[in-house]
């Protein structure tokens, strides 16, 4: 069920202000959330390409149509028109933006499936799946700790 991986990084790879906590509590519903990745993309031709640059994407939870994290999962929905997650994106991070600077906050998912289609009570949503950080954050930190 769990999507994630961890890695142990030498001390002091990073300054504190390149990392990101963890998320320990879901979202409001209204809560923009952010992610990015350089997944591939169908061009005109048809094939497949990755991109070139880093591109990201804002979304929101969708709350109302699935039970919170029934399954460890977050759901989402797009907040721009054809905006997603792409096929080679899996394990990119999800994460809560401040309303205000639109900075990210938190690390809340990580990225399972790039925008699959879900058959719910007779109807058909286009979202892209999460693992959830606040679900997963006690195992994350027992393991962790373990290490």
């Amino acid at each position: 069920m769990f999507d994630i991986g961890l890695i142990k990084l030498p001390a002091n790879t990073f300054t504190t202000d390149q990392i990101l906590p963890l998320c320990r509590y879901g979202a409001e519903p209204w809560t923009k959330l952010g992610s990015c990745g350089v997944g591939s993309r169908s061009n005109r031709a048809g094939s497949s390409e990755f991109s070139v640059r880093l591109i990201e994407t804002y979304f929101h939870e969708r709350v109302a149509v699935f039970n919170r994290n029934r399954d460890g999962l977050i759901y989402t929905k797009k907040d721009e028109h054809l905006s997603g997650i792409s096929e080679g994106d899996a394990g990119n991070p999800l994460y809560m933006l401040d309303e205000i600077t639109n900075r990210p906050v938190c690390v809340y998912g990580v990225a399972s499936s790039a925008t699959p289609v879900v058959y719910l009570e007779g109807m058909i949503f286009e979202t892209s799946l999460f693992t959830s950080v606040p679900v997963t954050f006690n195992w994350i930190i027992a393991t962790l700790a373990h290490y």
